[in-house]
């Protein structure tokens, strides 16, 4: 069995060995791995057999090697093997060999695993399990027409499957058993989350300052909070500006990106390059070729871009999984504890797959999946759903775009983290509270920038410090400025003015009626004190606190009926 193109980072389990240049291999039982020069190792023989492929990191103990943790995986049964699984961080899959061989993946498959629904067969890429069902077993599968975008576990090719991240697949059967959650959802304080995980990311850190990295930057809170976490203004830092046909949001989003990026790389002194992006049309052959082999049609550019960049060779810090400390999906989805918001979820599956029956579809799904109300343990099937489906689908394949050139990392790429910051109250996930804490907490001036196109917190501040409330059923507001209604109806109007603010504030009247000879006819009341209009020509001041009311009255000594009277009644309030 040969291929005839790199595939980085590439491997595949069958029951023969693949034959190409620049390949390894290793047995397990009766099947063969077969991998690229390129893709980390680590093997470890004891009572069972161990292969880690890619990355893995422990936060309890960040100088633990792989070898060292696939020896702790040894020593273990499997209730507390899958315990410590839990906790561990990177971009890998651990094979298992006993009686047979377990493939487990990461908290989000971010290292991709296909497999066939039918043969013995896993992959990096579902390009090499189509190709080895027909040299293997003389069976060609169904390339769909059209793109399927990662959409729940489905790949490109028919009967072959990304693995959900939360299960483990039985070779030979091609079982999937769930194994997370494993025990019943709680909602938790905030403060413990914040505590647990604060500590958790400190020891992530110290293990990243160990490693040749660099960082993706937005205008988005998640980027920034990867960011307030590393708190290194050395770190290099990359903003990716498209220079393909843009919708008029994209390119409100990338100049959103480019003037926040940019402000904060001139106040705080980092390490930045904006690398400008072209469309997938415009790549050399090379990448349209390398590019052949992906599920997703993220950015080729990027990919060629980033292979011949000064950054080949790094660890990339992203930060997409922040997103489930947030809410990724509309609330109304965490107001129900059934499958209920599958339906809505189906009906935008991708036209190449609109042959399958819906109620097929979700029911062969969540029977890959191994999910269940019973085994989700009572968290949210939105998190879940948007976990196993979106981020171990979907983004997975877009990480897979640069693996010739770089690896990812991400914080919350461990399902014991993953199951904390879900745990947190919804009202303050959705209020993106945790994302600010965490920022308070690690570079607190990375918060005064604004997020997206929001404004930033001086201004934010000021809004909300600045919320004086004037009600009155006889007065029209324009602009600051207080009119009575016309025509007059009583010679007494009516109105109060709040300070709905956090502070104590100073508020001035001003009129503009300043004829001498007509003191009397129009006065201003405040509280219990009374004013003429001419006395307020150069304003009048006073205090109201936080919170305060105060009632006041426009008072004519008379009913009129002239409008130029409405005139001279005008109050500016400041």
């Amino acid at each position: 069995m040969q291929v005839d193109q790199q595939y980085f980072k590439g491997y595949l389990l069958t029951e023969q060995p693949l034959k190409a240049d620049n390949i390894n291999t290793l047995h397990l039982g009766r099947y063969v791995l077969s991998y690229a020069c390129d893709l980390q190792i680590t093997e470890y023989k004891g009572q069972s057999h161990f292969v880690l492929l890619g990355y893995a990191v422990l936060a309890e103990n960040i100088n633990l090697t792989a070898l060292q943790i696939l020896q702790q995986l040894d020593s273990l049964d499997q209730q507390e093997r899958h315990s410590l699984l839990n906790k561990l961080n990177g971009r890998y899959i651990i094979l298992v060999y006993e009686d047979n061989v377990h493939v487990y993946p990461d908290a989000t498959t971010m290292r991709s695993v296909f497999y066939s629904a039918d043969y013995p067969v896993i992959a990096s890429h579902s390009a090499l399990v189509a190709e080895a069902c027909q040299k293997l077993y003389n069976r060609k599968l169904k390339r769909y027409s059209g793109e399927i975008n990662g959409f729940l576990d489905y790949s490109r090719y028919e009967n072959v499957f990304k693995l959900n991240p939360n299960t483990y697949l039985s070779l030979g059967s091609q079982q999937t058993t769930r194994f997370f959650p494993n025990e019943p959802f709680k909602t938790n304080d905030l403060s413990e989350v914040l505590e647990k995980s604060n500590k958790y990311f400190s020891q992530m850190r110290e293990w990243l300052k160990l490693q040749n990295t660099y960082m993706t930057l937005t205008a988005g809170i998640d980027s920034r909070l990867s960011l307030a976490i590393m708190h290194n203004s050395s770190i290099p830092l990359l903003t990716y500006y498209s220079l393909g046909k843009l919708s008029s949001f994209a390119k409100l989003t990338y100049d959103n990106d480019v003037r926040t990026v940019k402000s904060m790389v001139e106040d705080l002194g980092l390490n930045h390059t904006l690398m400008h992006i072209d469309s997938n049309e415009n790549v050399n052959e090379e990448t349209r070729n390398y590019c052949r082999q992906f599920e997703s049609t993220h950015s080729y550019s990027l990919s060629e871009k980033m292979a011949e960049s000064t950054l080949k060779g790094k660890l990339h810090i992203k930060s997409n999984i922040f997103e489930l400390a947030k809410l990724p999906v509309v609330i109304k989805y965490y107001m129900t504890k059934d499958f209920s918001f599958m339906t809505n979820i189906m009906s935008k599956k991708p036209k190449a797959l609109h042959d399958i029956a819906d109620e097929l579809m979700i029911k062969n799904y969540l029977r890959r999946a191994d999910l269940s109300e019973k085994k989700a343990y009572g968290h949210y099937f939105a998190d879940l759903y948007y976990q196993e489906q979106r981020l171990g689908n979907w983004h997975s394949n877009v990480t897979q775009e640069t693996d010739n050139s770089v690896d990812v990392f991400i914080f919350l790429n461990t399902r014991e983290m993953l199951k904390l910051v879900t745990s947190a109250p919804i009202s303050d996930r959705k209020n993106r509270i945790l994302h600010r804490e965490w920022i308070n907490h690690f570079w607190p001036v990375l918060n005064f920038y604004p997020i997206n196109d929001e404004k930033n917190l001086y201004e934010l501040y000021k809004k909300e410090n600045d919320k004086l409330v004037i009600n009155g059923d006889g007065i029209h507001l324009t602009e600051g400025d207080i009119i009575p209604k016309w025509p007059l109806s009583q010679t007494s109007i009516q109105f109060s003015v709040t300070n709905k603010g956090v502070d104590m504030r100073i508020v001035s009247f001003s009129s503009y009626y300043n004829n001498p000879n007509a003191i009397g006819t129009i006065k201003l009341k405040v509280g219990s004190l009374i004013y003429n209009y001419q006395d307020l020509v150069k304003g009048h001041t006073f205090k109201l606190d936080a919170g305060e009311t105060i009632e006041c009255a426009i008072i004519f000594n008379k009913l009129y009926d002239r409008e130029s009277w409405q005139k001279a009644a005008r109050l500016t309030i400041k």
